[in-house]
């Protein structure tokens, strides 16, 4: 629009005139931005930037639905409401309402637009050819919509825009409206129903037949159950135009009335499902017992056997003591024989109505605990065993062996237990073949009153008891050595465990250098070992007694088979020589002697060995 605005500000008044064009004038108030809220009711509908207070004047007169406006700077809001009649004074932005100016614009600067009038919520436009139309910048009037929907709470009506049509029931169909370019609204396909649809029907239950049409919120109609069933529940027309559940398993089956006895009477008359009865035996029988109502509404069996009669009252005795007194057919009684006799027995009621006969010769004396000891266990199977004749086995701890028995006596007491039946195994194979363990140090007993601490080890198959002495391995010979085995128990009870093995071995390894065993071929060597018995051997471990020569002479294998021991080669190479004593008078090895000058070798000897049992 042409023409010149001119706002005069005065702070003591409430208006001011601004200069629309020559001969109209327009009428603003002035308010703070603090008071827009208060003012409007919501927020604008549109605003438009880079404009002056004029132009958001008349954009305001193109819309139906603007009915405020305000500026502020260059920056125009439209209102749909407001909600006072004045505006207060107050310095701030520029706010008024359309029908405070409608009448100032010139009717042919608002809607003629060429040849035509442009009717509200068009405006004018010229096209490229400078040709003139009026084009609908919104929907001027407001949808009319289906019963019990509305519009929500901000409405945009510009050409374009979509509204969603609300519903608080059941919403059927599409609820969207559109603002079209010919300025009216799409009819809605939609429909808001403030009922709900058909009652839901069942096949095992009918709805009340005064109430099958109500549809209305708040409709509550109740289904009961066919027969044979039983039962009732009710569904409610929700606020949402739906139906609560409807719940079918509320339906239940009922008994016809309890099976009628002769024989017995029943407690009850109850006929609904899972309903317990019993019937007690009509007198002179007893007992009693219970049907129930299954799910299927049949009743379960009936028994009548369980009626039975009573024996009179048990038999008494002053040497046993009964422990019931309860006298129905099958009923067992146990009688104890009254202290300090110990025993019991039975007698049962018998289907005649008669007792069993009462055997009082079962009581019998006993005797007290059984002894114990710490060091023999006895057998699981008896332990707990006291009458008279009774015999229990009591057995060695381990590790040592064997067993005894001790029988109840007649008198009540028990016979002597002898302790001293207990004995080590006399070697390793022997404490294996008795069961011990010989995984570690295990204690044997050789000769009588002669216990002594042993490892063992197993090979081949074989069970070895090992008796080990102080010298280490490769011990240094030079020059004149004799060298003495101390073994860790003594030589009797060595000899001892060799007697009564079936074979005993002693490894012994001779590494030497330029050191002859039999120099220049004589028989006297001068290396060799002692035997048990002090004497000096006549071969060398791994020979044959009396053979002078090792074990590879005995083979033939020696590196210069000429010669009887490896060590005679004396070339300047180390050789080795090597055997076990197996001679059980030749064991155990005591000492060994070196006597050459000037010559070095090691010896090595194991321990005694001894395997099996005789």
């Amino acid at each position: 629009m042409d023409g010149i605005l001119v706002v005069s500000v005065l702070m003591t008044i409430l208006h001011s005139r601004v200069q629309a064009t020559l001969n109209d004038t327009i009428e603003f108030s002035f308010t703070s931005l603090t008071h827009r809220n208060e003012r409007c009711i919501s927020d604008p509908f549109k605003i438009v930037e880079n404009v002056g207070v004029l132009h958001c004047a008349k954009y305001c007169l193109q819309r139906s639905m603007c009915q405020s406006f305000g500026q502020e700077g260059d920056v125009c809001s439209l209102f749909e409401n407001h909600s006072v009649t004045d505006l207060e004074t107050n310095i701030g932005s520029l706010f008024s309402f359309k029908s405070h100016f409608e009448h100032f614009f010139p009717q042919n600067e608002m809607y003629v637009c060429g040849n035509v009038t442009c009717p509200i919520g068009t405006i004018c436009i010229q096209t490229i050819n400078h040709n003139t139309a009026c084009v609908f910048t919104e929907c001027p009037n407001i949808p009319e919509v289906p019963r019990n929907s509305y519009l929500p709470a901000i409405v945009t009506r510009e050409v374009g825009k979509t509204l969603l049509l609300q519903c608080d029931f059941r919403p059927v169909g599409n609820a969207s409206i559109t603002c079209q370019a010919d300025g009216n609204w799409t009819t809605p396909n939609f429909n808001c129903f403030d009922e709900c649809v058909a009652q839901p029907t069942s096949n095992s239950m009918t709805n009340d037949p005064m109430n099958t049409n109500a549809t209305a919120i708040g409709t509550i109609v109740t289904y009961t159950c066919n027969p044979p069933k039983f039962g009732n529940t009710s569904i409610i027309c929700l606020g949402n135009g739906t139906w609560s559940q409807l719940d079918e398993d509320v339906c239940y089956y009922e008994c016809v009335s309890p099976p009628t006895s002769t024989s017995m009477t029943q407690n009850t008359n109850s006929t609904s499902v899972g309903t317990e009865i019993t019937y007690t035996c009509n007198l002179p029988k007893f007992g009693n017992t219970s049907i129930i109502c299954l799910e299927n509404g049949t009743w379960s069996q009936l028994d009548e056997d369980v009626c039975y009669y009573e024996c009179v009252s048990p038999p008494t005795s002053t040497s046993m003591t009964q422990n019931t007194n309860s006298s129905s057919v099958g009923t067992e009684i146990t009688y104890t024989c009254n202290l300090p006799k110990l025993g019991n027995t039975s007698i049962i009621c018998l289907e005649n109505g008669t007792w069993s006969q009462l055997d009082e010769d079962v009581c019998y004396y006993e005797c007290v605990s059984r002894p114990t000891s710490t060091s023999m266990t006895k057998i699981a199977s008896d332990t707990n065993a006291t009458s008279v004749g009774t015999e229990i086995t009591y057995t060695c701890n381990l590790p040592k062996f064997g067993n005894t028995s001790i029988i109840c006596l007649e008198n009540g007491t028990w016979s002597q237990l002898d302790e001293d039946v207990c004995y080590y195994g006399k070697n390793c194979f022997d404490t294996m073949s008795l069961g011990g363990n010989i995984t570690s140090y295990i204690t044997i007993a050789p000769c009588s009153n002669s216990q002594v601490e042993v490892t063992c080890k197993e090979e081949g198959g074989l069970t070895y008891t090992i008796i080990p002495h102080d010298l280490q391995p490769d011990t240094i010979l030079n020059t004149t050595t004799e060298v003495t085995l101390v073994y860790n128990i003594t030589q009797n009870t060595i000899e001892s465990i060799i007697s009564q093995s079936r074979t005993c071995r002693q490894y012994v390894k001779y590494r030497c250098f330029n050191s002859s065993i039999h120099v220049n071929g004589e028989d006297q060597p001068t290396a060799t070992f002692y035997t048990g018995g002090n004497k000096r051997a006549d071969y060398f471990p791994g020979g044959t007694p009396s053979g002078n020569n090792c074990a590879c002479g005995v083979n033939g294998t020696c590196n210069d088979t000429s010669l009887a021991c490896n060590c005679n080669s004396n070339d300047e190479i180390w050789r080795i020589d090597d055997g076990y004593v197996t001679s059980k008078g030749d064991l155990p090895i005591t000492k060994f002697e070196f006597n050459l000058v000037d010559k070095i070798s090691y010896v090595t000897i194991d321990s005694l060995e001894c395997e099996g049992s005789v």
